[in-house]
């Protein structure tokens, strides 16, 4: 797909999940935190309980106001970001269980830019970040309480 239809279509998206009433089991929004933990955290919280719900896609937008779903723009950068030496897309892979496709994507929203991580559900296990399950309990992100894994 050319990058001008993936920016459409990445833009579509936003403009659906945007005018949701609130987030989701599968919907966070961030202004500027990039927590390299917390964003392990929402993969796994945010893909598994995509999961649950049947969706093709998990979102973590960054440059959204929470509390208002208004646009305001972010400072973060995951592709320069890293996490000691090594670069963060890298670290969170290794972090992660089983192997899990999330790919992240800057976009000019209403002059305003946006990062929107995607996040694709598991399919035959839930996603695990450094050995714990995360899921979503409205817009709460909260470990699980299951058995232990062995």
């Amino acid at each position: 797909m050319a990058q001008d239809q993936r920016d459409t279509d990445l833009h579509e998206t936003v403009d659906r999940i945007l005018a949701l009433d609130r987030e989701t089991e599968w919907i966070e929004f961030k202004e500027n935190n990039d927590d390299p933990d917390e964003i392990g955290q929402y993969i796994s919280a945010l893909g598994n309980a995509a999961a649950l719900e049947g969706r093709r896609r998990a979102y973590l937008i960054w440059g959204v106001r929470d509390s208002d779903h208004v646009v305001v723009g972010t400072t973060v950068h995951p592709e320069a970001q890293k996490v000691g030496k090594e670069e963060l897309q890298n670290h969170l892979i290794r972090q992660l269980q089983p192997q899990t496709y999330f790919a992240f994507s800057e976009l000019d929203y209403s002059g305003h830019r946006i990062v929107v991580l995607e996040i694709e559900p598991p399919r035959d296990r839930p996603i695990r970040f450094r050995d714990t399950e995360y899921i979503r309990v409205g817009s709460y992100k909260k470990e699980t309480q299951g058995p232990p894994r062995t």
